[in-house]
């Protein structure tokens, strides 16, 4: 069967639950699926980083969003135990990213925001925290170990770094001397096919031994290293096929002879968080969840919550309908997206392709990594409010004309302190307006911003009839455009949501707070609470004669004025995001087993896949475990 047959091939999802969180899913080509779920008490936790310890188990490494990063650990031999969490191995740390089996038997991971190495004893159950890698980077992103024992850290963002580190000493040394460190880059390394450790930063590559970095060329360096089947098989390739009918695929290569043979399976996923709404045409609400980048629309007339598939590993940060064209900006690096929902769906760059990547990552300019506000500004030009890429300070504002595709401005020497939070074009003066330590005003005729504000910095902003209206915390300000002067301050029934704040057509402003909906009155200036939430808001934020939409949590809500009612839409999109494949052994300790580590916005989840066995013959036989 072609890859492509076999990719298109459908299965069904049904699954059986138990009460250890395993579940059993149909897999194809007489693969044997297991799903395990981690315990409803895991709160969220999700996962980059696993790996197998000298003991056979899986070892995870979470990151626990404001509570602290945790060490988890599973075993195939006694699977109805769950996955059983072995605590925080330090008191500082959010994110562990990558993890590694020390050749003491140990298992190390990589930390961020105190750029730490943290280790876990498998045969005590110890866990302890290894101190900063770094005495000011917050992130150690990559970690590997050497033949040696040394273990190797990937430092960044703002000022690259391998440090190596000698679990039997405590001794850490930076392999590229502090004066040449470059900037706005993270060392990665790997260990190699031939067993030792390599790293690379901005161009340069190591051979890591003892300690040291030998530099040499791109060419030398091997492949990564992986481990086989029990019949010499090794995984080359994973990826989700079909993030809408959540279905996995994976492809095995026979090394001496090359046959490759591929594999599908079926996966059991949850709601991703919402994380942006805006509104399309004829009222169509437009979202996009948070890491993974799934993109659903919400369709008032038919009243159809549809989920059209995955756009990426980030997340859109702004939506805009120019005159019936949507275009949706993500994270990372302001990538410029045109989506149409009524059109069938597949992502590119090529011209028929939707949605159309029209500008690449980075490609919008300098200081825009999140871009959290896009407005359509004087003629016709898309204004696009950021916060700056990694290793690089402030933000910036940049015009993009869509007709000819190109950057005719990009602000940026005014927020080299400050990210943009929030923008707003007043088409009476002609002016654009931003939240950015304060509020700044931007004069498109002339090509310069006019001045600063001082008043804290607003998350939200509307221009109604000369006045801006500015929400900050649990604050509203109201700029008089004419007076350049602050006229009205007063507060918020509670803190206000970022980028939910709309002037609508019975003659309020609406804006959005965590736990309700409130109105000002432009004539008085009167705030008052509209509605109290029955979930907590993440974000907003549609408003339209439909209806007011906000997303909580994996859901998307309306609230109808007219009837005083709010409405749970449904869950934008049920799926999850693969983002780790090993190979693994049995129950028996064979290497038999193939591992997915998938995530969703409730939390991770692992698959067992147990691939069809090849045919044996004496070059593809090694012996288990090898």
């Amino acid at each position: 069967m072609s890859r492509q047959a076999l990719f298109r091939r459908a299965f069904s999802l049904v699954a059986v639950s138990l009460a250890t969180g395993v579940w059993f899913v149909p897999g194809g080509l007489g693969d044997q699926v297991t799903q395990i779920n981690p315990p409803a008490e895991g709160g969220g936790h999700i996962s980059y980083a696993f790996t197998f310890g000298p003991d056979g188990k899986i070892y995870l490494g979470t990151i626990g969003g404001n509570d602290r990063a945790k060490l988890l650990v599973w075993d195939p031999a006694n699977p109805e135990r769950g996955i059983i969490d072995l605590g925080e191995p330090t008191d500082t740390e959010t994110y562990i990213w990558e993890v590694t089996v020390g050749k003491d038997g140990r298992i190390y991971g990589c930390t961020y925001p105190q750029a730490k190495l943290v280790v876990c004893d498998p045969a005590t159950g110890e866990i302890a925290d290894l101190g900063r890698m770094d005495p000011a980077e917050k992130y150690n992103r990559h970690v590997a170990v050497g033949t040696n024992g040394w273990i190797y850290n990937g430092i960044g963002v703002n000022r690259g770094q391998i440090v190596a580190y000698n679990p039997a000493t405590g001794e850490k040394r930076g392999i590229v001397r502090e004066q040449d460190r470059p900037k706005a880059y993270t060392g990665d390394v790997y260990e190699g096919a031939d067993g030792h450790a390599y790293g690379s930063l901005a161009g340069k590559c190591y051979r890591l031994v003892d300690g040291q970095g030998m530099e040499i060329n791109k060419e030398q360096m091997p492949e990564r290293r992986r481990t086989p089947l029990a019949d010499g098989r090794v995984l080359t390739e994973a990826q989700i096929t079909d993030s809408v009918h959540q279905r996995c695929g994976y492809k095995l290569v026979e090394p001496h002879s090359g046959q490759a043979f591929e594999g599908e399976f079926g996966f059991k996923g949850a709601g991703i968080g919402v994380f942006v709404l805006g509104e399309g045409p004829d009222n169509v609400v437009y979202g996009s969840t948070i890491l993974p980048m799934e993109i659903f629309t919400y369709d008032p007339a038919t009243e159809q919550l549809t989920y059209h598939g995955h756009l990426g590993s980030g997340e859109l940060y702004s939506i805009i309908n120019r005159h019936g064209t949507v275009y949706g900006l993500s994270y990372p690096g302001a990538a410029v997206w045109q989506i149409d929902a009524t059109k069938p769906w597949s992502p590119g760059t090529a011209p028929d392709s939707n949605p159309r990547m029209l500008r690449k990552k980075y490609a919008v300019g300098v200081g825009h990594l999140r871009p959290r506000a896009a407005i359509l500004g004087p003629d016709d030009m898309v204004y696009i409010g950021s916060s700056a890429g990694y290793g690089t300070s402030g933000g910036a504002v940049a015009v993009w004309n869509p007709e000819a595709n190109a950057i005719v401005k990009n602000y940026r020497e005014h927020f080299e302190n400050s990210g943009v939070a929030c923008l707003a074009y007043d088409p009476a003066s002609g002016l654009v307006f931003g939240g950015s330590n304060g509020i700044f005003i931007i004069d498109p005729e002339h090509e310069k911003v006019l001045e600063h504000v001082d008043m804290p910095t607003p998350v939200a902003m509307c221009v109604v009839a000369g006045r801006l209206y500015c929400v900050a915390e649990t604050e509203l300000r109201v700029f008089d455009i004419e007076r350049g002067e602050v006229v009205h301050t007063g507060p918020l029934p509670a803190k206000a949501v970022p980028i939910s704040l709309s002037f609508h057509t019975d003659g309020f402003i609406y804006g959005l707070s965590s736990t309700a909906i409130y109105g000002v009155d432009p004539s008085s200036f009167e705030v008052r609470t509209v509605a109290q939430l029955p979930v907590s808001a993440r974000c907003g934020w549609v408003v339209n004669d439909t209806g007011i939409y906000f997303g909580a949590g994996t859901h998307v809500w309306r609230y109808r004025l007219a009837d005083a009612e709010f409405e749970d839409l449904g869950e934008a999109a049920v799926t999850a995001n693969l983002y780790g494949a090993i190979v693994g052994p049995d129950a028996d300790g064979q290497n038999t087993m193939l591992y997915f580590l998938f995530k969703t916005g409730k939390g991770f989840f692992l698959v067992q896949v147990k691939p069809e066995q090849a045919p044996v013959s004496p070059k593809n036989s090694v012996q288990p475990g090898g």
